[in-house]
Parts: C-alpha cells; sequence; structure tokens
C-alpha cells in the first residue's frame, strides 16, 4: 500500500457522517454512565465545531468560488474533536488499553489531517483552519465539562453501549449528511449578496 493510499483510506475517519455518529455514541455512553455535564458538554462542543466549520465553508465559498482557498477542513476539525478527545479520556483510564486507545486516536487525528492536503482534499491553511477549530472545540469541551473521572463511571457497558448508539445514529441520520446544502446557501450568498 502506497503512502497516499494510506492516507487516503483515513478519510472517512474525518467524514462528518461518521464522527457525529461516533460523537453521539459517546455523549450516550458518558450519559448513562452518569456523567451528565461531561456528557452535555461533549454534545455542545462537538455540535459548534460542526457549526462553525459549516458557516467557515459557506462563508469561504461564497467569497471565494472554487478558487485556490477552497475553505477549512471539515474533516480535520471533526477528526482532531473526536479522536483528540476520545483520546484523553483514554489516557485518563492509566491502564494499558487506555494507553493503546489513545495513542491510536492521536494517531487516527494526525492522519487525517496529513490526508486532507497531502492527497489535495484541502490545502495546508484550509487544513491547519479546520484542524484549529476542532483543536478549540476539544479545548472548549474540557473546560466546560469540567473534572471527572472516566475509570471510576464507564463501567463495560459503557463501550457497546457507545457503539450501538454510534451505528444506531449512524443509520439513522448520518449516511445521509452532505455538504450539497452548504454549496448551495454559499453561491446564493454570492449572487444575492455580490460577494
Amino acid at each position: 500500500m502506497t503512502g497516499s493510499r494510506l492516507l487516503a483510506f483515513f478519510t472517512p475517519f474525518g467524514a462528518s457522517n461518521l464522527v457525529l455518529s461516533a460523537c453521539v455514541g459517546l455523549a450516550a455512553a458518558l450519559w448513562f454512565a452518569g456523567l451528565r455535564r461531561p456528557a452535555a458538554a461533549f454534545i455542545f462542543s462537538a455540535g459548534l465545531c460542526a457549526a462553525l466549520i459549516s458557516f467557515g465553508k459557506i462563508v469561504f465559498l461564497a467569497i471565494h468560488g472554487y478558487g485556490g482557498l477552497y475553505s477549512p477542513s471539515g474533516h480535520a476539525a471533526l477528526a482532531c474533536f473526536f479522536f483528540c478527545s476520545f483520546g484523553r479520556m483514554a489516557l485518563a483510564t492509566r491502564s494499558p488499553a487506555g494507553y493503546f486507545f489513545a495513542a491510536a486516536s492521536w494517531s487516527v487525528a494526525l492522519l487525517v489531517f496529513f490526508n486532507r492536503f497531502l492527497v489535495g482534499g484541502h490545502t495546508f491553511p484550509d487544513t491547519v483552519v479546520g484542524a484549529s477549530v476542532g483543536l478549540a472545540c476539544f479545548a472548549l469541551f474540557f473546560r466546560l465539562a469540567g473534572p471527572f473521572d472516566v475509570k471510576a463511571r464507564l463501567q463495560a457497558v459503557a463501550p457497546t453501549l457507545a457503539f450501538t448508539t454510534s451505528v444506531a445514529s449512524y443509520l439513522a441520520f448520518g449516511a445521509n449528511i452532505s455538504e450539497g446544502g452548504l454549496f448551495k446557501a454559499a453561491f446564493w450568498l454570492r449572487e444575492n449578496l455580490g460577494l
């Protein structure tokens, strides 16, 4: 497998339909484990990340069209938010499995970041802006959540619940998320506001 094929393999790990479904699953696991404040902070931060990137895409496309400056990378933003958050929670368990999942999560975030500009999905600045939004929302999540003990609260049922909820939310709405609406909004603004 060549380097570009390996990077292209990681593209879906930043896709909104996959990441937002996983966010719903992780928030549900936190909620049902009794971690209500972290669950609410996580879902708020995930929604904010998606909203900021969507707004950024609309504005960039309305102003620049399909030029060299495309738009902030939603893949980089969502991957940095979700996988950095998951990695930090896994690290907090202070277990061999937690260390493994933390390293794997952060590796996926880095691979999605590099994927976006090395395979031509975005320019390097687009990717940096997207990753910065994701990392800012990651920091916001932990700020809003306050201190919480993942190891003591997330029992064996939580990962199963997170996976089941993720799959259910993906099947319910995730498979239909598209950037088509963002493009329509951007081009409407471009036409009607003279941008």
